[in-house]
């Protein structure tokens, strides 16, 4: 073996005189958290470390020999032989820093004093005074290295070649040892789960395999249902999950022996209990001397693990039964099916709770989970909650473009990067699509709660690799703090959800807590829903009309069908404060295909309409859910045939949601919704005419009108505010929507017209219709009918 001395590991030129580099290594974070996986970072000794440090230091000739681990800032000596203080030090400060972000296989210094990176270093400088320092990198099996073995001297020395290979060898061994502890507890961990399987009882020896009772009752239940003329002295069942018996019993019918509690004795005391393939029978006597007992031992397998023994003592085993074997057998065969029943309950019981695509708990089981917190009255103890909802963004997105398989990937990922950071009680749930609730429990000291937010949003969101391709996970969140027994779950959630649709609305932008003005909204819409829900019920939506004029003679031509709602005390409640719960509550296409019907009912039955004024309609809004169905046209032609009322009589609205559903233009382009434009093709030739409602408030431009069938352009009531106030700004605005409808050859309905000077202007521009409180207020039906006589008689 070659002795010569190694060289000195090189120096980084960046660094200047006593500085350690503090740039981490390559996959820092991964290193860490195999690091944390092995539960080391604690200052409990280990004897078989220290033993080794101490051989290692004697071997090499050297005072010091440590191992230590290199957590985020700190470095934790685990163990040590020889003196040396403190065990934790600055990660800024340690040789181990520079060791473990060296290529080299060994890291080695001579002399400190003539090495710029320690010759001010506090360890060069003070106690302990290293002159001579080196070490090998403790690398895991899967290449994250932890810590580093390394030997410390108080003078200047050389590593031999014979000494850096004892010494990769000892790192090694540190390794393998630390490896096949953490196995140890891990395989710990796995068989705490399955005692809580097999510790559950099963059945008398008559039901076993048809009737499932917990597994410890059912290894009782079988001791004490023994039948007593197999010939057995004493019996008892080992459940070796737990290591727990049923207790030692002996046979009602035969004499007292005074030898078999000695021989039970006598088991116990050997090192190891029965690992047995097959039955079998051993002689045992409880000493020399004394008379032969069979000791018979029957196995309870499942799925190749041995879950329970049990165990009989009789006088002699030839005297014995043949069929006793036999009988045994199948006790433990039927033991056997319920165990593995148990096995199946729990995997489907797993699965009924759990969602197969991300594999987080399902709404039912979380909230199952929040509940029982709730009851238990945590809220009132030393813990505060965070309730977040929170959905991805552009999820169906991502399926599209990528394949279903990615979008189940990114679902694995957030319940992945979720467990990571929960713990305790912390617990996510998925709800549909890429929405989850998220349940944080905050213990003393508290964080506050933008810290947690903070870091639920950086730990949850980021980029994600699926392939080749780089998925960017952003998220809508919602989330509602929880200081006292507050509401129910499910109250809880539904506010957790609403704050984050506000951010899916626009309302808010990333995240949005439910304070108090979020909690009066939700409990507010939560009210309207049960108004609207109770209204619809007990037939109290109405119909009002507002008259619709020539604004060159006042002369009334049509009415707009406005909804009404009568609330429970008798208020009148106007459209703009229910119809988003209609729409939350999907009543809209019910409501519309009523409104449509009670119109043409109207223009049937009350023909004097249009005997006092030929040309009078009735127009009214249609949702965008009901128009953008494929055959509304024939629908609603037929229903216009079947009441008789003439084509000209009704007038359709549309919104500009109907043309750009949810108010976006996907990709900065105009959409082309071709059943749209079938149906306003169809009715516009059947002889019905269409207005475009709101006309200049969201996103219409010359492209929308010039692509669909509209007749008419209803100007919003926002643009009038500028004529009695002189606004030069709005009444340009509102010249150039009145020129954009004149050159389109739509004619114009202005809406919210309260002033003569409003009106007159309006006509200059070439308006020629409108509405509002100057000629008219919503009123019922009869009220509108005595206005038309009065007008023309």
């Amino acid at each position: 073996m070659n002795n010569e001395p190694l060289p000195s590991s090189p120096v980084n030129k960046s660094s200047t005189a006593g500085e350690i580099p503090s740039s981490p290594t390559p996959y820092e974070e991964e290193r860490l958290s195999v690091l944390q996986s092995f539960d080391l970072l604690n200052k409990e000794p280990i004897p078989i470390l220290d033993i080794l440090c101490q051989y290692t230091a004697t071997h090499c000739g050297v005072p010091t020999a440590a191992i230590t681990l290199v957590d985020r800032e700190k470095i934790l000596l685990k163990s040590v032989a020889g003196v040396i203080k403190p065990l934790e030090i600055e990660r800024t400060t340690s040789f181990c820093a520079n060791a473990l972000i060296s290529r080299e296989k060994v890291f080695v210094v001579p002399d400190t004093f003539l090495d710029p990176r320690f010759a001010s270093n506090p360890q060069v400088t003070q106690e302990p005074f290293i002159r001579f320092y080196a070490s090998v990198r403790l690398t895991t099996t899967t290449g994250q290295d932890i810590g580093c073995f390394c030997i410390m001297d108080t003078k200047p020395g050389t590593l031999s070649e014979d000494h850096a290979e004892f010494l990769t060898g000892m790192a090694k061994q540190v390794i393998k040892y630390l490896e096949g502890e953490k196995t140890k507890k891990d395989l710990a961990r796995l068989l705490l789960l399955e005692k809580e399987v097999y510790n559950k009882l099963l059945l008398t020896s008559a039901n076993l395999a048809s009737v499932a009772p917990t597994f410890d009752e059912a290894l009782q239940s079988m001791i004490l249902h023994l039948d007593p003329k197999l010939g057995w002295l004493s019996a008892r069942i080992r459940n070796m999950q737990t290591g727990g018996t049923t207790g030692i019993t002996y046979n009602p019918i035969l004499p007292e022996d005074p030898e078999l509690p000695l021989l039970w004795n006598r088991l116990d005391s050997q090192s190891s209990h029965p690992r047995l393939e097959v039955p079998q029978t051993d002689f045992i006597n409880s000493a020399p001397l004394r008379p032969e007992y069979s000791h018979l031992v029957v196995p309870v397998r499942i799925r190749e693990r041995l879950v329970a023994v049990m165990e009989f003592l009789y006088p002699d085993h030839r005297n014995a039964d043949p069929r006793i074997r036999d009988v045994f057998n199948l006790i433990a065969a039927n033991l056997s099916i319920v165990a593995e029943r148990e096995l199946l309950n729990i995997d489907l019981k797993y699965k009924s709770e759990h969602d197969h695509n991300s594999g987080a708990p399902n709404r039912e089981l979380f909230v199952q989970r929040l509940d029982r917190i709730l009851q238990e009255g945590s809220l009132m103890s030393n813990r505060k909650l965070v309730l977040f909802c929170f959905d991805i963004n552009g999820f169906q997105s991502i399926s599209d473009d990528f394949g279903y398989e990615a979008g189940v990937e990114v679902l694995r990922e957030i319940t992945r990067r979720a467990s990571k950071f929960c713990s305790g009680d912390d617990t996510i749930g998925r709800l549909v699509g890429g929405e989850f609730l998220l349940l944080i429990h905050e213990r003393e000291p508290y964080s506050s709660l933008e810290l947690t937010i903070k870091r639920v949003t950086s730990n949850l969101s980021g980029e994600f690799q699926y392939g080749d391709a780089s998925i960017d996970i952003q998220l809508s969140i919602g989330c509602v703090a929880l200081g006292s027994a507050e509401g129910s779950s499910a109250e809880l959630i539904r506010r957790a959800e609403e704050a984050m649709h506000r951010v899916k609305n626009g309302q808010n932008r990333g995240i949005c807590v439910a304070d108090e003005q979020v909690t009066r909204e939700f409990l507010y819409k939560r009210a309207m829903n049960r108004t609207v829900k109770d209204a619809v019920k007990n037939n109290r939506i109405s119909l009002y009309y507002q008259p619709i004029v020539e604004l060159a003679t006042g002369r009334i031509v049509g009415a707009e069908a406005l909804m009404r709602l009568v609330n429970q005390d008798g208020k009148l409640l106007e459209a703009k404060d229910f119809i988003d719960s209609m729409h939350r509550m999907r009543l809209l296409g019910q409501i519309d295909a009523w409104v449509i019907s009670e119109v043409l009912l109207i223009l049937k039955e009350n023909k004097s309409f249009r005997d006092m004024i030929p040309d009078f309609y009735f127009s009214h809004n249609v949702t965008p859910e009901v128009i953008c169905r494929e055959d509304f046209h024939e629908h609603f032609i037929a229903q216009v045939e079947r009441s008789g009322a003439p084509a000209n009589g009704i007038h359709i609205e549309i919104t500009e949601q109907s043309i750009i559903p949810n108010n976006q233009i996907p990709n900065n382009q105009i959409p082309n919704n071709q059943i749209l434009i079938n149906n306003l093709k169809v009715m516009k030739d059947y002889g019905i005419k269409v207005s475009l409602d709101d006309f200049g408030t969201g996103y219409s431009n010359l492209q929308i009108i010039a692509q669909y069938p509209v007749d008419i352009i209803k100007i919003d009531r926002s643009f009038l505010t500028g004529i009695v106030s002189g606004n030069t700004v709005m009444n340009n605005l509102l010249r150039s929507i009145t020129d954009i409808a004149k050159n389109f050859g739509c004619s114009m309905v202005a809406e919210g017209i309260e002033q003569q000077a409003e009106a007159e202007h309006l006509l200059s521009l070439g308006c020629t219709h409108g509405q509002g409180y100057l000629f008219g207020k919503p009123m019922p039906l009869k009220e509108l009918h005595a206005l038309v006589m009065k007008q023309s008689g």
